[in-house]
């Protein structure tokens, strides 16, 4: 279940909100943890687990924190903060189930955006799709993600001119139309 779901937003959010506010002022946060839990658990059972095990730790450390003892205080902050640290970037066998250690390489083929000669700077390209502002545009046969500089609003089919490439996107202006 993702936050803009269907049946997040017709079905599970209204239910929490009813059962929260029907419920006493002493029942809600548990309300709160049990939805939470049920929402990720939807998404990927095998972690609330660990979600669990962490909720505990941290509120035992929390409690710990609260003390009036000053060097238990401290302690339990610092003590809070490295197992936590631990539990998620140390090398522990909890860490490989929990965070995403793959690399993920351009030489293997991994990229978050294709390389886009900087040539196409001031080249036309013709609108493929309505940039309201983002859309598509082509450019000698290829395609390419294009945004309108200035929120602009380009219709399909227009003309446009590339002012920058930035992230993989191609930055347009359009053409002034020509009047015959």
């Amino acid at each position: 279940m993702v936050f803009s779901s269907l049946i997040f937003l017709w079905i599970f959010l209204p239910v929490v909100f009813i059962l929260y506010f029907t419920a006493k002022e002493q029942y809600r946060n548990i309300i709160l943890l049990i939805a939470s839990l049920f929402f990720y658990a939807w998404g990927e059972p095998v972690y609330v687990l660990v979600m669990i095990l962490s909720i505990v730790i941290n509120y035992i450390y929390g409690l710990k924190i609260g003390t009036e003892d000053e060097t238990k205080r401290k302690r339990a902050l610092v003590g809070g903060i490295v197992l936590g640290r631990r539990f998620l970037t140390g090398r522990s066998p909890l860490q490989k189930k929990v965070v995403l250690t793959a690399e993920m390489k351009p030489e293997e083929g991994y990229v978050s955006h294709p390389q886009i000669e900087p040539e196409l700077v001031g080249r036309t390209a013709l609108v493929m799709a309505v940039l309201r502002p983002s859309g598509r545009v082509m450019v000698d046969g290829r395609y390419y993600d294009a945004a309108a500089e200035n929120g602009l609003f380009v219709a399909r089919g227009r003309t446009v001119t590339v002012t920058r490439i930035e992230g993989g996107v191609l930055y347009c202006t359009p053409q002034e139309r020509k009047t015959e």
